[in-house]
């Protein structure tokens, strides 16, 4: 017996040494075991695990590791963002290891109308400043409905739990693959998550706090940067996503719309909205479109939270 545990104890040290080698940290149901002596080098133990990977995780270590290889290539010379071989290689290795991104190529192709932002990606301490304020502004109340539009797999659902800890938070995504994520992480009876691509999908229920952040955009049009955004994103689908928020928000409620590749003091609603909280200054700025879909040179938008005033909701209604 203590033979057999100290073979299981060289090949779990192995084992766990090779993975932080590759990828930082120890991720235990992405290699295969093998037979490889405890005297290799961690080089020639990751070489012979690489074999044994399945399709899919090698596609997206070769992925990672194209990306930080390409990152500082691109910020010496930027006329390698448009170098069409290895925007097509990374996408198909995307491809290959992402089963989100699947789903949104998929639905792109069958429901284009629906769909604004290709990626799933999300972190819970993404806005830490609209957050703080968010939470100083509306945390000591009980009554408040809020809606995460563009939910993903529910990380902005518990910052949002953390800064207003009674509100009932309702989470809205087209993805049902990020939405089954989200249910799984968060079990709560005031949090609830629906599948749609528009606010009423949840209901028709008025909301005194709507979030749609990175969700009104392409990160390709950042990337990229054409001087016409239509092919991918236009403004005239822009400003129907921001008419249908403002449909479910109540008087006076609180909208934050942030990391859009439009803004909201272009569309008809201008006049409704006045901006109360703008976001720091940072250096990687998003392109930004006009009415016309044509880029704005050197424009910077930092509005972030807006508050929806009384009388044009009363104006609307009549109208």
């Amino acid at each position: 017996m203590p033979i057999l545990q100290t073979e299981r104890w060289i090949a779990d040290r192995r084992k766990r040494s090779t993975e932080t080698w590759i990828y930082g940290t120890a991720r235990p149901k992405l290699f295969v075991r093998s037979n490889s002596a405890p005297h290799f080098s961690h080089l020639a133990v990751a070489r012979r695990r690489m074999l044994l990977l399945p399709a899919a995780s090698t596609a997206k270590v070769l992925n990672v590791t194209l990306a930080r290889f390409s990152a500082p290539l691109r910020s010496i010379a930027p006329g390698l963002r448009r170098v069409s071989a290895i925007g097509r290689l990374r996408r198909a290795l995307r491809y290959l290891s992402d089963a989100s991104y699947r789903e949104m190529l998929y639905l792109q192709r069958y429901r284009p109308e629906a769909v604004f932002q290709l990626s799933t990606w999300t972190r819970e301490d993404r806005y830490p400043h609209l957050f703080a304020d968010i939470a100083a502004r509306l945390g000591d109340r009980a009554d408040l409905n809020v809606l995460s539009f563009g939910c993903s797999t529910g990380a902005e659902v518990r910052a949002l739990r953390k800064a207003l800890p009674q509100a009932h938070i309702t989470g809205v995504d087209i993805s049902e693959r990020a939405l089954r994520t989200a249910r799984r992480r968060i079990r709560d009876p005031r949090v609830r998550f629906v599948q749609g691509s528009v606010p009423g999908a949840a209901g028709d229920v008025e909301y005194d706090l709507i979030l749609c952040l990175a969700v009104l955009q392409r990160g390709e049009l950042s990337r990229l940067r054409p001087d016409d955004c239509s092919q991918f994103i236009s403004f005239e689908r822009f400003e129907r996503a921001v008419l249908d928020l403002d449909r479910y928000l109540k008087p006076n409620g609180l909208l934050a719309l942030y990391h859009s590749n439009f803004r909201l003091a272009d569309t008809r609603l201008a006049a409704n909205y006045v901006p109360i909280l703008f976001a720091p200054p940072h250096r990687e700025q998003r392109a930004l479109y006009g009415p016309d879909n044509r880029l704005i040179p050197d424009a910077q938008d930092l509005s972030i939270l807006f508050v929806k005033q009384a009388a044009a909701h009363a104006d609307s209604s009549v109208g």
